[in-house]
C-alpha cells in the first residue's frame, strides 16, 4: 500500500521562554507551524507545551513518498565481523532515505535518477583501522567512520550501541550524498549538515534533528574560555589545516559546524542562503567563498550575520541552561 508522510522538520533545541508556537491550516490544506499566529486563520497554540517536546516553526513542511524514495535510493550495507540484525537494518535504510529526501528538498535537486548508497559496517577496531589506513593514510585512532569518494562507500567502526553506529552511519552517508552532487562545498558545510542529519528520527510523523551528544557542552565551553574562533576564519577554514588539528580542538570544530549550519537550518530565508551556496560551491568549487556569498546574500552582510549567529547561539544555551545539564549534554 502506497503511504505518504507528512513531515515537519523540528528541534529538540529549546525556544526561549517567551517564544509562541502556533498551529494552523491554510486554505489549501497545508499545515504550518510558527512562532506568530496567523491574523485571519483558526489556530491552536502549542505554546504551553513543555518546551523539549516542542518543534521549531522555522523549517518546511512537505511529503514524502517513501516507495519512490526506495525507487530513487538504492541501499547496500554489509557487516565485516558484525552481524546486522533485520530491524537494524531496515532502520538504516529508513533514516538514509530520509536523510537523502531532506537533501533532495533543502537543494532543490531533481528526482530523476537512482543514487546508489554503499556501506560497511566493521565490528573488529583492529580490522577497521587497518581498513581505513589503507584506503586513506589516516592512522588516527579516534576515526570511528569515513567516506571514501572514488569506491563511493562509506566506512563505519561498530560500536557496542547500535543507536551509536547508526548515528555515525548517518554521518558518513550524509557526505556521500552531498559528494556525488557536489563537489566543493566547504569542509564547515560538509561537516555541518552530517552533524545536524545524523541525528535524524521520525516521531510521530514529524522529523526531528537533535544535538549530537556534547555539542552545547563544547560551545559554552568555548564561549566560557575564549576559544571559539572567528567565524569569518572559520568560514574560510580549509580541509587540511581542519583535519590537521588535534581530537579536542577538532571536535570543536564539529560542534561549531553543526551550530551554524543549524543557524541557517531553522529559518526559510536563511535556508535559501545555505541553498545558494550549495549550489555556487557545485558551479564553481575551485572559486567559491562562503564568506563572499553571505556578504552579498545576507541583509548586512558577514558583520550582521556574525552578531546574529552569535545572538542565536547564546539563546540556545541559555535555554539549556534553564533545562539544566542533562539538554545541554544531550
Amino acid at each position: 500500500m502506497k503511504r505518504t508522510w507528512a513531515i515537519l522538520l523540528g528541534l529538540w533545541l529549546a525556544w526561549p521562554a517567551q517564544a509562541g508556537i502556533y498551529h494552523w491550516v491554510d486554505g489549501k490544506g497545508r499545515v504550518h507551524f510558527g512562532d506568530k499566529p496567523p491574523a485571519n486563520l483558526p489556530y491552536e497554540d502549542l505554546s504551553g507545551q513543555p518546551v523539549a517536546n516542542t518543534v521549531s516553526s522555522r523549517l518546511f513542511f512537505s511529503s514524502l513518498d517513501p516507495d519512490g524514495l526506495r525507487e530513487r535510493v538504492t541501499i547496500t550495507l554489509r557487516g565485516i565481523d558484525m552481524p546486522l540484525q533485520p530491524e537494524q537494518q531496515a532502520e538504516a535504510e529508513e533514516k538514509i532515505r530520509l536523510v537523502y529526501a531532506l537533501y533532495e528538498q533543502l537543494f532543490e535537486w531533481p528526482r530523476g535518477r537512482a543514487f546508489p548508497i554503499h556501506a560497511t559496517l566493521v565490528g573488529n577496531p583492529e580490522k577497521f583501522h587497518a581498513l581505513r589506513t589503507a584506503l586513506t593514510g589516516l592512522r588516527s585512532y579516534s576515526v570511528i567512520g569515513f567516506y571514501v569518494a572514488d569506491r563511493n562507500e562509506s566506512y563505519v567502526l561498530a560500536r557496542e550501541r547500535w543507536p551509536q553506529t547508526l548515528a555515525t552511519l548517518l554521518h558518513e552517508v550524509s557526505h556521500a550524498i552531498l559528494r556525488l552532487r557536489v563537489t566543493g562545498a566547504p569542509i564547515w558545510i560538509n561537516e555541518g549538515l552530517a552533524e545536524n542529519f545524523e541525528t535524524i528520527s521520525l516521531q510521530d510523523g514529524m522529523l526531528h534533528l537533535g544535538i549530537p551528544g556534547g555539542h552545547l557542552t563544547r560551545l559554552a565551553a568555548m564561549r566560557q574560555g575564549d576559544t571559539l574562533p572567528g567565524l569569518e576564519r572559520f568560514l574560510r577554514m580549509p580541509v587540511a589545516e581542519w583535519h590537521g588539528l588535534e581530537d579536542d580542538r577538532q571536535g570543536e570544530m564539529y560542534a561549531l559546524a553543526w551550530g551554524v549550519v543549524h543557524f541557517f537550518l531553522v529559518d526559510e530565508a536563511r535556508r535559501r542562503i545555505l541553498r545558494d551556496m550549495i549550489h555556487a560551491a557545485g558551479r564553481a568549487p575551485d572559486a567559491f567563498d562562503a564568506r563572499a556569498l553571505i556578504n552579498l546574500k545576507y541583509p548586512g552582510g558577514v558583520a550582521r550575520f556574525i552578531r546574529e549567529w552569535n545572538g542565536w547561539m547564546q539563546g540556545q544555551l541559555d535555554a539549556a541552561r534553564q533545562r539544566g545539564p542533562a539538554a545541554a549534554a544531550h
